[in-house]
């Protein structure tokens, strides 16, 4: 069982939410914004200090959701600022992006980490395709395209030309190699039959990197399984909750309801009506989990309570948050569960008390060393 700190960079400081997206950004503070990255990069540190197996990221685009546009610039910064745990980009969406120049990134980070990487491989989220105006209804054939394009381009050591519907390259020879042969452990979505297959053709995990329905666990438990069914190895296979955790239960069950108060109210809103209104009118969502398109992330209106009884979120003391990760490791058989804990606008000192508690009196009862 491995665990994994992620974190999506949230702007904490919105004092009311804007009518549309994009959010104008003289909404963000430039010293509070500037001092908050700095926070989540000591965050990143302090996980890895006290026994994280990985530290993981997600991007976005022109939004305080996630103050994140590549997560190859988080991964290089934190690099430098850690030793032990993976690195795990969740994710590059590579259909908005030049294939090419993302396999140039994951092999200098790789190089740069001591081997230390893995890679997500994502189509992006609705409103990032209006943001960089590429056609959301290109976003499949586009990602298949970009995802071989980027293998072999890490995986192929004489130079070579590639030419397909959406790309084209004359010569294609990515400097420096990969320290990980062929290249580092891939990670796609587990959200649709379609992804599901890539995972199956490239030997690669799957991943559930948020739960936000109370169907979320099962079906992510059913999607584990078909992809153990006709995979033809044994990749991870990663789930992302949002928690807290905290020496009592009541100020655990504080903090996380006002960070996902916070979260919900300012950080989405019409950031998600933005997606719906490019889904409703675009074929993005074809194939995917009813849990999993990104216009029903955040749309039932659940209570702390009933988040915790549908193993959505873990909360409470070091006890509790146990008995709840127990759970969901024997209801699922995941093999990387990652806690997100900087949930909205949860303070930075409080998150870094979490995650050295997390790290003193969770990871080690799941690893043979629990001393009571």
């Amino acid at each position: 069982m491995r665990f994994c700190y992620f974190n999506h960079f949230p702007y904490r400081d919105l004092t009311y939410r804007p009518a549309v997206w994009p959010y104008p950004s003289h909404l963000a503070d430039r010293n509070a914004a500037a001092s908050q990255i700095c926070e989540y990069l000591d965050q990143a540190s302090l996980a890895d200090s006290v026994g994280f197996d990985w530290i993981a990221f997600g991007e976005e685009h022109s939004t305080p959701f996630g103050m994140i546009p590549n997560v190859s610039l988080a991964a290089a910064a934190v690099i430098a600022r850690t030793r032990n745990s993976k690195i795990a980009l969740l994710g590059a969406p590579i259909p908005l992006l030049n294939p090419l120049r993302v396999a140039e990134e994951i092999a200098w980070l790789d190089s740069a980490s001591q081997g230390r990487i893995i890679v997500g491989l994502l189509r992006g989220v609705p409103q990032s395709y209006a943001q960089y105006s590429v056609d959301p209804d290109e976003s499949w054939d586009r990602f298949e395209e970009a995802v071989a394009v980027i293998l072999k381009s890490l995986s192929e050591h004489k130079p070579f030309s590639w030419k397909s519907r959406y790309y084209k390259f004359d010569d294609v020879s990515v400097w420096p190699r990969c320290l990980q042969t062929p290249h580092p452990p891939i990670i796609f979505s587990g959200g649709s039959a379609r992804s599901l297959a890539l995972a199956a053709r490239y030997g690669a995990g799957v991943a559930f990197t948020h739960l936000v329905k109370k169907s979320s666990l099962q079906e992510a438990r059913t999607q584990f399984a078909l992809h153990e069914r006709h995979s033809a190895v044994r990749a991870p296979r990663f789930l992302g909750v949002y928690g807290f955790i905290s020496n009592t239960e009541t100020d655990a069950r504080r903090i996380l309801e006002e960070g996902l108060s916070y979260m919900t109210n300012y950080l989405s809103g019409s950031f998600d009506e933005r997606k719906r209104e490019i889904l409703s009118r675009t074929r993005y969502s074809t194939g995917m989990l009813p849990n999993t398109a990104p216009a029903n992330r955040f749309r039932d209106a659940l209570t702390l309570s009933e988040r915790i009884e549908a193993r959505l979120v873990v909360c409470g003391t070091p006890e509790q948050v146990r008995s709840q990760i127990e759970v969901i490791v024997s209801e699922t058989n995941v093999d990387v569960l990652s806690v997100h804990f900087q949930v909205g606008n949860i303070p930075h000192d409080l998150v870094c008390n979490a995650i050295t508690l997390f790290g003193r009196e969770v990871i080690p009862f799941f690893r043979g060393g629990w001393v009571r």
